[in-house]
């Protein structure tokens, strides 16, 4: 659900309308606000409070008038279902939410709609995740986050690798946006000029007859301040730095969508080993020594040799060639590459 917004006198629609007010980069007064909302002075500066806390920043302003720089597009559900083709717009069920708490758990909680796919899609999360427990930082329009809820077929043998393939598919999708400079970094991220870019986040449940339910979550950087970047745990980029052009979110979020959807009908079919030539093409640490923790204690250095057909991890050590299916890698010597 949206969040709730009942104590601040003002729902999303409202908040929507407020947005789009103060898109124009102009100083607009607190009574000429509440005179476009139809509310009260007071709910309008809780709700540029609320705005500031999802990480709205404002220029000048004061407690009566209020000029927001930058006010960041959008997503627009019509506009997405315009851009899809016929057949998945017709088998999707989408939600799209101004502020939610995670889009993962959000999916979770309608895993009983029909559609044969589903999607949740959030301009602001408020408890987004990544692996291991990580907080994914969601500002108001700066990162797309969007979950997947995917049932495979009867027949699908393992779920090893999922979460390369769909980092893969996330990578070609912005590759095709005409921006370069674009590697993966096993399991889960996608790199531009070596730092992060988007993440991805797999979630499995079974139910007592033993059919999968699978959410697939990503959060991709679209337009990150220096300030959000700073309190990353890792250097980060977003498309807006990237891209010489406007990055048309509605397009992007079609055809992610259009190739999550594809890789996934693959996958059931053939497994991780039909997309690992691909991956390793874009495999951002191959040739390089990488330190590796598996998160129960031990730490492996090693020489990256790429992966093998079920996405694990194949390094060169001095006990020879070992696989790991989980773990955390940091490399050597940035920009040395060794080779073997």
């Amino acid at each position: 659900m949206d969040l709730d917004l009942s104590d601040f006198g003002i729902d999303a629609a409202a908040m929507r309308v407020l947005l789009a007010s103060l898109r124009d980069g102009r100083a607009h007064s607190c009574d000429d606000l509440a005179g476009v909302l139809g509310v009260g002075a007071d709910q309008v500066r809780q709700a540029v409070r609320l705005l500031q806390g999802w990480g709205l920043r404002s220029g000048s302003g004061s407690d009566r008038l209020y000029r927001f720089p930058f006010v960041p597009e959008l997503l627009d559900r019509a506009a997405i279902e315009a851009a899809l083709p016929c057949t998945l717009r017709q088998n999707l069920g989408m939600v799209l939410y101004l502020s939610t708490d995670s889009t993962n758990d959000r999916i979770w909680s309608q895993s009983d709609r029909s559609e044969t796919w589903q999607v949740c899609l959030a301009d602001h999360q408020s408890r987004g995740r990544g692996r291991r427990g990580r907080v994914w930082h969601s500002p108001l329009g700066g990162v797309l986050c969007l979950s997947l809820l995917w049932r495979p077929q009867p027949g699908l043998a393992s779920l090893d690798g999922l979460s390369l393939c769909v980092g893969l598919v996330l990578l070609q999708a912005v590759e095709a946006l005409g921006i370069g400079g674009l590697s993966l970094k096993w399991p889960n991220d996608v790199l531009a000029w070596g730092k992060k870019l988007a993440g991805t986040l797999i979630e499995t449940r079974v139910s007592a007859g033993g059919q999968w339910s699978i959410v697939i979550g990503l959060g991709l950087n679209l337009c990150l301040a220096p300030e959000d970047i700073s309190k990353l745990d890792q250097p980060a980029v977003d498309l807006g730095s990237l891209s010489s052009v406007p990055i048309d979110k509605a397009k992007l979020v079609a055809q992610l969508l259009v190739r999550l959807v594809g890789m996934l009908e693959q996958f059931n079919d053939y497994g991780f080993s039909f997309f690992r030539d691909a991956w390793c093409r874009y495999h951002a640490f191959s040739g390089r020594r990488l330190h590796l923790d598996t998160g129960d204690g031990e730490s492996v250095s090693g020489l990256a040799l790429g992966v093998d057909d079920c996405g694990a991890l194949e390094l060169q050590t001095g006990q020879g060639v070992r696989l790991f299916r989980v773990g955390d890698v940091t490399w050597q010597g940035v920009g040395e590459r060794e080779h073997s």
